[in-house]
């Protein structure tokens, strides 16, 4: 072997021929540190030859940051240890860094060791994509920071959260050690628990409304995206989300305004209008329809100003709707005009509610010594009767008959009477 013992120690020839032909990087080393064998694949990835490392130290072909490393290796074998798995660097003739990892036992006789033997494997291109991988994942890391958009890592296979940014740490609003290591659904998407719509549903997320459920178990609405990235040999979704509460807070108190009337908080015309054709829809037939006026209402503005107005309508709204159930449905419809639809309502509901608003009217005026008077109409739907849009006619004509009817008593007391289509005031 020009100068170099043979590794197999004497074992078959075929043995021989098998280490020597292997693609891995096979050597004997005396307890001295010389060289008594390599194989082919050793020689012809470091570019020696056999004559030049039959005169070469072990360590002039180990890098010198490895150096003290492969000493305790070689060390620790040469007492009887053994390493299974060890990491190294060594230096091809042309000063090339290989790295390598391998394992490495010692050889004894009559309990004196006499050579340790290795074999390596060259990992060059494992360790260039595992760098790889760092600078992705650094250039990851440093983007996930920089960005004021809550951001989180999940593998895509387990659906582990792998990291998160501050900012989603802080929207969580639990540390790092709590949040990264767990299943995603946990905060991100609580009601997707055991169906991820990008996974298993192979849905596109692209600010996409969803939910974010805190550590304390409060749920905040937000606009997430989600964007699949392969790192390494694993795919990852890469999630970023911003809370969105206060723009849903604002929708919120949108909607409220575009469906009430702002100063006494009961429903609009609108909405009014929009409830009518509900009941249209749905076929319902025991409905029915109060509208109220309040008389002399300009008299009071003129007389009192229009704080003093305002104030009134406002308590109108607060005492109409005190006096229907639950279900029942309150609207300002006009200036000073309100209606009222009573659901599952015949005329013995309709009586219920007359006399309701009759004591509250009562109850109004010897509490404030005021003088509160509404004329009151109704209808129930019947035959001739069939839609909401009739029924609406047929109580507010019937409000203002009542309003004529008793033009000349606006000054009386209460009248507190027990059927509607009456005056209250």
């Amino acid at each position: 072997m020009d100068g170099l013992e043979d590794i197999s120690d004497g074992s078959s020839e075929e043995w021989g021929d098998l280490l020597e032909n292997c693609n891995d990087l096979v050597q004997s080393v005396s307890p001295e540190g010389r060289f008594l064998y390599v194989n082919r694949g050793w020689l012809e990835t470091l570019g020696y030859t056999r004559d030049e490392v039959a005169r070469l130290p072990l360590f002039d072909v180990v890098h010198p940051e490895c150096v003290a490393h492969c000493g305790e290796a070689f060390a620790k074998v040469m007492t009887g240890g053994v390493v299974d798995r060890v990491e190294a660097v060594f230096v091809a003739k042309n000063g090339e860094a290989i790295a390598v990892e391998g394992s490495v036992n010692c050889r004894f006789i009559d309990g004196t060791p006499v050579s340790t033997r290795g074999i390596f494997r060259d990992i060059r291109e494992r360790k260039a994509a595992e760098e790889a991988l760092q600078r992705s994942e650094l250039r990851l890391k440093t983007i996930m920071d920089s960005v004021q958009d809550g951001v989180v890592v999940v593998d895509a296979q387990t659906h582990e959260l792998v990291d998160a940014n501050d900012v989603a740490l802080q929207m969580i609003g639990a540390p790092r050690e709590q949040v990264v290591g767990g299943v995603c659904h946990r905060f991100i998407c609580p009601f997707e628990d055991g169906g991820c719509p990008v996974t298993d549903r192979q849905e596109e997320i692209d600010r996409s409304e969803r939910a974010l459920r805190t550590a304390k178990g409060e749920i905040v609405p937000v606009i997430k995206t989600v964007a699949t990235v392969r790192l390494g040999d694993r795919d990852y979704m890469i999630e970023s989300f911003v809370n969105i509460s206060e723009r849903k807070q604002m929708e919120e108190r949108l909607r409220y305004l575009s469906w009430h009337d702002p100063l006494t908080g009961v429903y609009n015309r609108r909405r009014f209008e929009d409830e009518m054709k509900r009941v249209d829809d749905a076929g319902l037939q025991r409905v029915a329809l109060v509208v109220c006026d309040l008389d002399d209402f300009k008299l009071v503005n003129d007389t009192r100003g229009h704080e003093a107005g305002d104030r009134l309508l406002t308590d109108t709204a607060r005492l109409l709707k005190s006096c229907l159930r639950e279900g029942d449905f309150a609207a300002r419809i006009g200036g000073d005009e309100f209606a009222m639809i009573v659901r599952q309502g015949d005329e013995g509901v309709v009586e219920s509610v007359s006399r309701r608003i009759g004591e509250a009217v009562r109850r109004y005026n010897e509490k404030n010594g005021a003088a509160l008077s509404l004329s009151v109409g109704h209808a129930l739907l019947h035959e001739g009767r069939s839609r909401t849009r009739d029924l609406f006619k047929a109580a507010d004509a019937d409000m203002y008959r009542n309003k004529l009817t008793h033009k000349a008593s606006r000054n009386l007391s209460p009248l507190g009477g027990t059927a509607l289509g009456a005056r209250w005031g």
